[in-house]
């Protein structure tokens, strides 16, 4: 495991790996950063070093980075949480809830047959990562070696499921349960493991086939269709003779239930035919004249309520006779007397009764019977009638349910009907929502709520949450609502709280049920909304920063803030290279840093200036910047004017074997201060307006030429003396160098 330090030049590192226990399990340090130690890490550069640790066993750990001067004192500590896991997470088996099961004709062992269907769904259970935690869940659909989709799909960490719902937008549109596709759940932990559940083969069917509409019978007619007397062929707009209507539908075998998985089921019918012809087979519905409701109607499949209804276009005839036909159903409840037979009672509406119904239908010249929970006679000529419940239908509070039970009216008979309709009156005095957990995410400034509504999804979906929200003191918070999701019973909401204003909140979350029954968690985060930045204020030996620096040691950073800040990074760019590299950095307090030194080249004029750039960021992650830009020399720089030496392309000396024109200096110490001994690596610069080369000791330097070169100090340690002579003969003129000595080095630093 390669761990990517950064500390500056001259600076040593320690890294040492605490078990949770606090027992430290490895311990490494490293020699001198120097110039070469230049290393990239998340697009950046830096000067640090790279170590390398033993993997450890899985676990939760702490890394400790220490940055080190080299008199041995630690000038910079920093802790890091690590987890270590290497084991993947685990995936249930998928699971589907599919409309009809998850058979069908002439199925494979272990394959499922399903399809789209609004209320299906198909999901992997147990998801488990004991270490890391989950990450995301993938789902993979394949068709034989393809992969068809490879996407992102939602987990329910309260459940420990990953599904894809109903599947719609999962699977290939257009097929008929015949090809053979794979759904797989591929978890993803933090670390980066991956698991998966195992693969379920399974058809998915998407296509709605149609039967079609043939034939009505007319009794004036001898004509033969679909084997049947009486029979005439459909055209939309035509008269039909008999109330009912006997309407014959015709369904080509291969899409035939029996003879295809996908096949076309009919629904409500009176007969078919299956042995007319070896082509089509029949289906004869016999219902009153536009009678196509579906509940009692319908064409439909293996996986699917419906995928057809029982519907045509035909003109009663005036000597057949009408149905009953529906034109109202109202409830006489015991809070508001006759009203609407739809109503949502809520729980402060509770306890109620219902009394009775009254039936209202078109005027007829028979009698109707209006039944629904009961049954009354609308005579010949009248509208309605009601029904008085005895004892009465009651909501109490404390219960749940509803009430819809089917209406119709009808000839004394039976023989002609009205197409159904049904109450729609429902409660919930029983199934609370709760608020499960809470989670609290300061930096992004985020809420998390999970909460549970029992029974979720009851009738028709009356019963479920229908408001989440944060409140402060009892005000309804203007947080922004970023994400909602459902699986089950299992809901969960994320508030962003970056928008509200400034001030200090205590924070409740609150769920609301349908029927307004409220959940309420207090206390789910109090925190100070701050959306100020820290205020940064750069320096250079305690002073304002001015045109030129030497070194970048000298350069501080101070930040303003009313929380707690830390510094973020901090960019150099620029140079006559245009550089770019962060620096390290050592606390000089709870709210002030010293910049550690790169190495960089001189910047002496205009166009070769570096920028720093300083990010502070404070506990709500509002960030401030400051910049500030300077030309630059080193620390360790050695520049000489007005040496002079004779037009000779020689190393010409005195007559004490001195070289005439030398390049001296003091005592160089590094910056523990000790003596710098031995080799030391150096930078030489000539300006490209120089009328000739120079010689700096052997190596030659071209006018506008950088070039490193090395000199040996010795064992004891000394100053510079090295000889300078041009490059060629010359008349005369003047060359302008610099020698950059970006890092010392001395075998007393150890």
């Amino acid at each position: 495991m390669s761990i990517k330090v950064s500390g500056g030049l001259d600076r040593k590192l320690k890294l040492t790996l605490k078990s949770s226990a606090g027992i430290a399990v490895q311990t490494l340090s490293s020699d001198v950063i120097n110039v070469s130690d230049r290393i990239s890490a998340l697009g950046r550069d830096y000067y640090g070093k790279t170590f390398t640790i033993k993997k450890p066993q899985d676990g939760s750990y702490v890394l400790i980075a220490e940055i080190i001067n080299l008199s041995g004192k630690v000038l910079q500590t920093d802790s890091y949480p690590l987890v270590v896991d290497t084991t993947p997470p685990t995936a249930g088996a998928p699971v589907a809830k599919s409309y009809g099961g998850v058979d069908g004709l002439n199925q494979p062992a272990n394959v499922w047959y399903t399809g789209e269907y609004h209320d299906n769904k198909y999901y992997s259970p147990n998801i488990n990562d004991s270490n890391s935690g989950v990450s995301h869940v993938n789902a993979i659909i394949t068709e034989g070696s393809e992969v068809l989709k490879h996407s992102r799909t939602q987990y329910d960490q309260q459940s420990n499921q990953a599904y894809i719902g109903n599947g719609n937008g999962w699977f290939p549109a257009g097929d008929d349960g015949t090809r053979v596709f794979g759904l797989q759940f591929e978890v993803v932990d933090k670390a980066g493991n991956k698991g998966y559940s195992p693969k379920q083969l399974m058809y998915f069917d998407t296509v709605n086939n149609q039967a079609e509409m043939y034939a009505v019978y007319d009794p004036d007619s001898t004509n033969v269709m679909g084997g049947q007397t009486g029979y005439v062929p459909y055209k939309p707009g035509m008269e039909v003779k008999t109330n009912p209507v006997r309407s014959m539908f015709r369904i080509e075998r291969s899409q035939w239930y029996e003879n295809a998985r996908g096949g076309i089921i009919p629904n409500g019918h009176s007969a078919v035919y299956k042995d007319v012809d070896p082509k089509y087979v029949y289906v004869v519905y016999i219902r009153p004249h536009n009678y196509f409701d579906r509940n009692y109607v319908k064409f439909s499949d293996r996986r699917t309520w419906a995928t057809a209804g029982v519907n045509y276009n035909m003109k009663l005839a005036s000597t057949a006779p009408l149905a009953p036909k529906s034109r109202s159903v109202q409830y006489k409840f015991s809070d508001r007397g006759w009203s609407s037979w739809s109503r949502k009672v809520n729980v402060g509406e509770l306890p109620l009764e219902v009394l009775a119904a009254r039936g209202t239908a078109d005027v007829r010249n028979y009698d109707q019977v209006f039944n629904h929970m009961g049954s009354c006679v609308i005579p010949a000529g009248a509208s309605y009638c009601d029904i008085t419940y005895s004892p009465a239908k009651a909501l109490n509070k404390g219960t749940y349910g509803n009430l819809h039970s089917v209406a119709t009216f009808n000839s004394a008979d039976g023989g002609l009907y009205s197409a159904p309709s049904w109450a729609n009156v429902y409660w919930n005095g029983q199934h609370i929502p709760s608020i499960t957990s809470t989670e609290w995410y300061p930096n992004t400034k985020k809420v998390v709520v999970h909460a549970i509504q029992p029974l979720n999804g009851y009738y028709f979906n009356a019963i479920k949450i229908t408001d989440a929200y944060l409140e402060s003191n009892g005000t309804r918070l203007p947080a922004k609502l970023t994400k909602r999701e459902m699986n089950g019973n299992n809901y969960s909401y994320e508030f962003d709280l970056s928008s509200l204003g400034e001030g200090s909140y205590v924070v409740d979350a609150v769920v609301k049920e349908h029927h307004e029954n409220y959940s309420q968690k207090a206390h789910v985060a109090t925190f100070t909304n701050d959306n100020t930045a820290p205020s940064i204020t750069l320096t250079y030996k305690g002073s304002a920063i001015a045109d030129m620096i030497q070194g970048i040691s000298g350069l501080a950073v101070t930040a303003s803030d009313a929380s707690t800040v830390k510094l973020l990074d901090a960019k150099l760019q620029g140079g006559p290279a245009n550089d770019v590299v962060y620096l390290a950095y050592t606390s000089t307090g709870a709210t002030s840093w010293k910049l550690e030194q790169p190495r960089i080249f001189p910047a002496l004029l205009e166009s070769e200036l570096y920028t720093l750039t300083v990010r502070v960021v404070d506990k709500f992650d509002n960030i401030g910047t400051a910049q500030a830009s300077f030309k630059y020399t080193p620390e360790n720089w050695v520049r000489l004017e007005g040496l002079k030496t004779l037009s000779i392309a020689g190393n010409i000396k005195f007559r004490d074997d001195k070289p005439v024109a030398l390049v001296t200096s003091s005592e160089l110490r590094t910056d523990s201060g000790n003596l710098a001994t031995g080799l030391q690596d150096a930078i030489i610069s000539l300006r490209s307006d120089a009328p000739y080369s120079i010689y700096i000791g052997d190596n030659l330097i071209s006018a506008g030429e950088t070039k490193d070169i090395k000199f040996d100090l010795g064992n004891t340690g000394g100053k510079l003396n090295i000889p300078v002579y041009p490059g060629s003969n010359v008349k005369d003129g003047s060359a302008e160098f610099m020698i950059e000595i970006p890092q010392l080095k001395s075998i007393y630093d150890k």
